[in-house]
């Protein structure tokens, strides 16, 4: 007789899968928007629309604001081009 478990095996994340996206994480901050409601898919179908995701697609419009405005910083939009930030006073 077929039962959940033979159906959907469960899936269980490899210890070394865990600690590699534990070490990705480590290099992240997470900033939370809130927008009226309807309004997060807009911003999602749009980002679908310019062939990205709304992560990236917030980073660089935020990095076109910063250019537009004179201020020389870039946020990387991939973890593979995250450098340290040093802190004021370092």
């Amino acid at each position: 007789m077929l039962n959940d478990e033979t159906i959907k095996p469960e899936l269980k994340t490899p210890e070394n899968k865990r600690v590699s996206n534990d070490r990705y994480l480590e290099k992240l901050e997470d900033i939370k928007i809130r927008v009226p409601k309807g309004y997060r898919k807009i911003i999602a179908d749009y980002a679908t629309y310019k062939k990205t995701n709304t992560n990236q697609l917030v980073i660089t419009l935020v990095n076109e604001a910063m250019q537009h405005d004179g201020i020389n910083t870039q946020i990387p939009n991939g973890i593979s081009s995250v450098k340290p930030v040093s802190k004021q006073g370092d």
